[in-house]
């Protein structure tokens, strides 16, 4: 009977006695860099009641705290829109807008928590005005044209008027009604991100929009590339953007705002290709579970109903111009800018632009913390930020955010084969494989290592690495060199070091 000798018994004891015999050398533990670990969201950095509020949704949700805080800083940036910005100084102004990327496999309840977020943001919309979009989007803008040509009448008429000496005639019931239908709804939320919708509705919303999508590269496809891209830019920014488009011409739009909270599955990252030179990359805050977080839907909703109810309080908050620091908050503002461009300085793009505009991010949390404090408190005015929430804001983005922009940005730029060898690598070691065999576990884990090249690749590291060896060929063997390896104990050895 023929045998498949690439399939040998790993637990013949000739060829156990065999691997006490390798000759390791040091592990290179940089295939798993305890600096691209996984990063432990610091609730503790937060204000004592909003890390209590936090804790308790996930909790009873079973959704990662990382999450909830993310999505809960940027629907409020949503809400906000350009009601309110953060004035620095005569030259620098600062929007509220937050970017925002959930990254995470399937089963990690991202998309049940957008959904959640998409439906209270649309219940907010439906008790204000009807939100615009589809063919609502179309009417509103065919209403605008018609109340363009209506207006030009009316002036047309006035002009007239006072040239023959008489008093001007008042607007005509007809235009007072077409201006009064094509009063923009104060927030929009787009689901699919859609350039066109999302254009439609920034030529006209007075305070801005949201886009919450499951599917980041949707929206990455949206932004496309020129004048489209400079949008979306000017929209988290806050600025006016000049777009040309074949429908409309080039149309001027003043004062947009855009927030994005996004999901998107880790393998699916490359492919935003955010290694493009324009800092799209830099100006997201990008989320990253543990790897041991547990996903279990919870079944008390009495938490996410107090969530929801302070976002929502968020809409009917009075929020008008600007918001200023402390002088203590600006000086802590500062001295970190300062540190984070210096750090800039010694990277490669992308990851440069993240810590270029970290300080802008800490900002924009801090603004999103101050409107919550202010919308809970019911203050009469919504007071500066202080030096307690710019330091919690400046410590996120030190201890979680842009070591997770870090990771995430890094492996952007990371050659094939070492995101494979690495992707193997914490197989391994996770699940304390001693020996293996390089086919099966091929067809195994498929993923990164699914094809035999990417495999012998991956293998190639590892031993360059001192991570595993291939076994010896036992003397009486015939056929085709087994491929069965073996791991190296000290590797193992430190697997409850990067478990942590």
């Amino acid at each position: 009977m023929k045998t498949d000798t690439n399939y040998q018994n790993l637990t013949d004891p000739a060829s156990r006695a065999d691997d006490n015999d390798i000759d390791w050398g040091e592990v290179d533990f940089t295939i798993i860099d305890p600096n691209l670990a996984a990063v432990e969201f610091p609730l503790h950095a937060l204000p004592a009641k909003w890390a209590k509020l936090i804790r308790l949704v996930a909790e009873s949700t079973g959704i990662c705290a990382d999450y909830i805080f993310t999505a809960l800083v940027t629907c409020v940036a949503i809400l906000i829109g350009n009601r309110l910005k953060a004035r620095i100084g005569p030259s620098w102004i600062e929007s509220a807008s937050i970017w925002s990327l959930l990254i995470g496999r399937p089963g990690n309840l991202k998309s049940a928590l957008l959904s959640q977020l998409v439906a209270i943001i649309g219940e907010i919309e439906r008790d204000e005005t009807p939100p615009r979009s589809g063919t609502i989007a179309t009417a509103y803008r065919q209403n605008e044209i018609y109340r363009d040509a209506l207006l030009a009448q009316h002036k047309r008429d006035v002009r007239a008027a006072v040239d023959a000496g008489g008093p001007p005639p008042e607007m005509s019931a007809v235009l007072r009604q077409v201006i009064e239908d094509n009063e923009p709804a104060p927030t929009i939320l787009v689901g699919a991100g859609s350039f066109a919708r999302t254009f439609d509705i920034a030529s006209t919303s007075k305070c801005g929009i949201g886009i919450i999508n499951g599917e980041a590269g949707q929206i990455f496809t949206a932004m496309g590339s020129g004048g489209l891209r400079q949008m979306y830019l000017n929209g988290y920014s806050g600025g006016s953007a000049r777009v040309s488009t074949r429908a409309h011409g080039d149309v001027r739009i003043d004062d947009v705002a855009i927030s994005i909270l996004a999901g998107i599955q880790p393998d699916a990252v490359g492919d935003l290709k955010l290694d493009r030179d324009d800092g799209v990359a830099g100006r997201f805050l990008f989320c990253l579970p543990k790897p041991d977080h547990t996903f279990n839907a919870g079944s008390d909703g009495q938490p996410f109903k107090v969530l929801s109810q302070v976002i929502s309080s968020v809409r009917s908050s009075e929020l008008a111009g600007s918001i200023n620091l402390t002088d203590e908050a600006l000086a802590n503002l500062a001295d970190r800018t300062e540190a984070w461009r210096r750090q800039a300085m010694r990277m490669p793009a992308p990851l440069s632009s993240a810590y270029e505009r970290a300080h802008s991010n800490a900002l924009r949390l801090a603004m999103s913390l101050a409107v919550l404090d202010h919308v809970t408190d019911s203050s009469s005015g919504i007071a500066p930020i202080s030096s307690e929430l710019m330091t919690c804001a400046l410590d996120l983005m030190e201890t979680y955010y842009l070591p997770v922009a870090k990771r995430v940005l890094s492996e952007s730029s990371v050659l094939p084969e070492i995101k494979a060898a690495t992707f193997l690598a914490y197989h391994l070691l996770i699940e304390n494989i001693e020996t293996f065999n390089a086919r099966k576990k091929r067809h195994e884990l498929s993923g990164l290592v699914r094809d035999a090249k990417p495999m012998r690749n991956a293998l190639t590291v590892l031993e360059q690495a001192n991570i595993v060896r291939q076994r010896a060929r036992a003397s009486n063997a015939s056929g085709p060199t087994p491929l069965d390896f073996v791991v190296n104990p000290s590797f193992l050895a430190k697997r409850q070091h990067y478990l942590r």
